[in-house]
Parts: structure tokens; C-alpha cells; sequence
């Protein structure tokens, strides 16, 4: 799990505030992780990766991870300050180590939307469970829509006003 704040696609997550306010960006996180765990598409090493940070539930930082775990959790919104109930989502894994991603997952987002419920911020809430297994497809169309667009636009600049 990052925690801290997220910055997206654009300048990463956890950002140092004794440094510069310097961040890790999608490139040094893959690179992080890929020095652990080799990425495997059909094997990722881990069941869930989290992000209680803003801004990174976004199509990029999914390709990113999906070759090191099966499931994402994360905001594509700004998240409120309380952040995520730990305490909850901890305690059903102790109860149950052997729990999936996709059950921590729930858990992890049930729980957010309680603790935010608490504090009367969970009209501010947005956290997704995604399964990364999954994403390939929607990568290959995202491609192709970019392509058919730049093809349009080189045919009539116009295409974009």
C-alpha cells in the first residue's frame, strides 16, 4: 500500500516532504517493483496493490502494475483527508490471511466508505477495486481509439477543434 499523496499518471505518488517534496513516479515504481519481483502477466507475484493517495485509479498506473499483482485499489478523485480505515480492513486479513485480492479489495473500499461515513466526508469518496487480469482488453482498444484519432487528425486538423 502507497500512502501519502498521489499525483496520477503525470507525478506519481508519495511524495517526500523532507526532500524536495520529490515524488516516485510510474517509472521508479516499476522499476522498484521489477528488481523484487519480475513481471509476470500470468503469474504477478502479489494479490493487490493499494493506493491511499489521490489521483491514481487511472488506465496508466493499471498498466504499470499489472504484471506484478492481480488487483488495484485506488482513488481517481481526490481522496478526504482521513484516508482509509486501516484498522478495519487489517483486522479481516488477520482474521483470514489466505483472503484474495479481490476480498481484500472489498474490504479496503467498504471500509473506506464507513470511516469517511464516520467523519461525514463519504460524499467526497471515490475508491475503486480494479482487476488488473483484466485490463488488456481495454488497453488494446485505448490504442487503437489513439491511432484512429491521430489518423483523423493527419487527414483534417480539424478533427480535434
Amino acid at each position: 500500500t502507497f500512502w501519502n499523496h498521489g499525483g496520477g499518471s503525470v507525478s506519481g505518488a508519495a511524495f517526500d516532504e523532507l526532500h524536495g517534496l520529490d515524488s516516485l513516479d510510474l517509472a521508479e515504481m516499476y522499476q522498484a517493483f521489477d528488481a523484487v519481483w519480475p513481471a509476470d502477466k500470468d503469474d504477478p507475484a502479489l494479490e493487490l496493490i493499494g493506493f491511499d493517495t489521490c489521483l491514481m485509479a487511472t488506465v496508466d498506473v493499471a498498466a504499470v502494475f499489472q504484471n506484478f499483482a492481480k488487483y488495484l485499489v485506488a482513488s481517481e478523485e481526490v481522496e478526504p483527508a482521513n484516508g482509509w480505515l486501516y484498522s478495519s480492513w487489517l483486522g479481516a486479513l488477520a482474521e483470514d490471511p489466505a483472503m484474495d485480492g479481490a476480498r481484500l479489495g472489498r474490504a479496503i473500499c467498504d471500509s473506506y466508505y464507513e470511516g469517511c461515513e464516520a467523519v461525514g466526508t463519504q460524499d467526497q469518496t471515490t475508491l475503486s477495486l480494479t482487476d488488473l487480469r483484466k485490463l488488456t482488453p481495454l488497453l488494446d482498444a485505448y490504442e487503437a481509439f489513439g491511432q484512429e484519432a491521430l489518423a483523423a487528425a493527419a487527414e483534417d486538423p480539424a478533427f480535434f477543434a
